[in-house]
């Protein structure tokens, strides 16, 4: 009864609209590198993922990846990537309530990056299948999604913070 509550909570918090404190970020929308974001972490079962964040909005296979998204509360996407049932990646889209430890959220300018992160390890430039550009910033754990074209109404700032294996 006690877990199947505070996994309720939990799901609850993650997904509502008005979760972060000021100067804080409540533990649910925390991102730590290499680690995860809130209750989902890297390397646990897909199971333990969904049982946090309910039902799937989305759920398509690329290669030996499955890519599921959700919905959040905040208007924006979280994503979670797994492979043979166990978690590789999670990620969040346009919702800056999610913050790293040192701050930095969707939204925030690919400068300020750089001032709090350093020089990234590696930046990718990409296209998609749209034909629109974006830059990925590498760092050990965490990386962060800048498209150079209006991406939902976004350009020049972060759209998106993947985490990564590796802290």
């Amino acid at each position: 009864m006690r877990t199947a509550r505070g996994l309720l909570v939990g799901f609850v918090l993650l997904l509502s609209p008005a979760a972060v404190a000021v100067g804080q970020v409540v533990p649910e929308f925390l991102i730590t590198p290499g680690v995860g974001i809130g209750q989902i972490h890297i390397g646990a079962p897909l199971v333990d993922a969904k049982t946090v964040l309910g039902p799937e909005a989305n759920a398509r296979k690329e290669d030996s990846l499955v890519h599921y998204t959700w919905r959040t509360m905040g208007k924006g996407l979280f994503f979670v990537w797994a492979s043979s049932d166990k978690v590789v990646g999670v990620g969040v889209q346009q919702d800056e309530r999610y913050t790293t430890d040192k701050g930095l959220t969707t939204g925030d300018r690919p400068d300020k990056v750089r001032q709090v992160m350093g020089d990234p390890l590696g930046v990718e430039h990409q296209v998609d299948p749209r034909g629109r550009r974006f830059d990925v910033m590498k760092y050990q754990g965490i990386q962060f999604t800048i498209p150079r074209d209006q991406w939902d109404g976004v350009v020049d700032v972060v759209l998106q913070i993947a985490v990564t294996e590796g802290k």
